[in-house]
């Protein structure tokens, strides 16, 4: 009986056919590994987030030097309007002073006629040279170069030698030619001096 059962049994079994199908979706039907569709990512998962945010920070960094180019560039730009604005305003002054100047000079040549005499015309020209130097000494500026200083090759230029007896003169400008000028330790122009040598 048993051996009846278990023949039976076997003969059950070899007309059920058992069929194994491979769900993995990068296999093939024949089972065979296809690489191109499928991407590996072997990074573990806090790596990948990591590099997402470098990304987000890059980007950030990236809009912010931008920013600061753009304002740095305005910025640049508006000081050099407010250095040309400001260049015009004294550069209007200094014309304003010497608009003044300028219109004394015409009035004196106004007032000259034939009763002028020398001496009130000389009186008129150091009243002007003293606006002048007025004028100047308002904007910064200084004259160099008079008898008896020390030469200095920074605010003098010797365009004539003369020899001198007296050893105190000695390197000291006996004679000026032609003023210079110069504003705080800047030279404007040199003063063009005759320099005393102790033979």
């Amino acid at each position: 009986m048993a051996d009846e059962t278990k023949n039976k049994n076997d003969v059950e079994n070899k007309d059920m056919e058992i069929k194994v199908i491979d769900k993995r979706f990068w296999l093939k039907d024949d089972g065979d590994i296809d690489l191109k569709d499928f991407e590996f990512d072997l990074k573990p998962k806090y790596v990948k987030q990591l590099e997402d945010r470098v990304k987000i920070v890059e980007e950030r960094f990236k809009e912010r030097v931008e920013e600061f180019r753009s304002e740095t560039k305005k910025i640049h730009e508006r000081l050099e309007r407010e250095f040309n604005r400001r260049l015009q305003e004294e550069k209007m002054k200094v014309a304003l002073d010497f608009i003044e100047i300028f219109d004394t000079l015409e009035k004196a040549l106004e007032m000259v006629d034939e009763k002028t005499t020398v001496e009130s015309l000389k009186e008129g020209m150091k009243l002007t040279l003293n606006m002048f130097y007025k004028k100047f000494k308002d904007v910064g500026i200084e004259d160099i170069g008079r008898v008896g200083e020390e030469f200095n090759p920074q605010f003098h230029e010797a365009v004539a030698t003369e020899k001198v007896e007296d050893e105190e003169m000695d390197m000291k400008i006996v004679e000026v030619f032609k003023k210079g000028f110069k504003v705080n330790d800047r030279v404007i122009r040199p003063a063009l001096v005759k320099v005393g040598r102790k033979s």
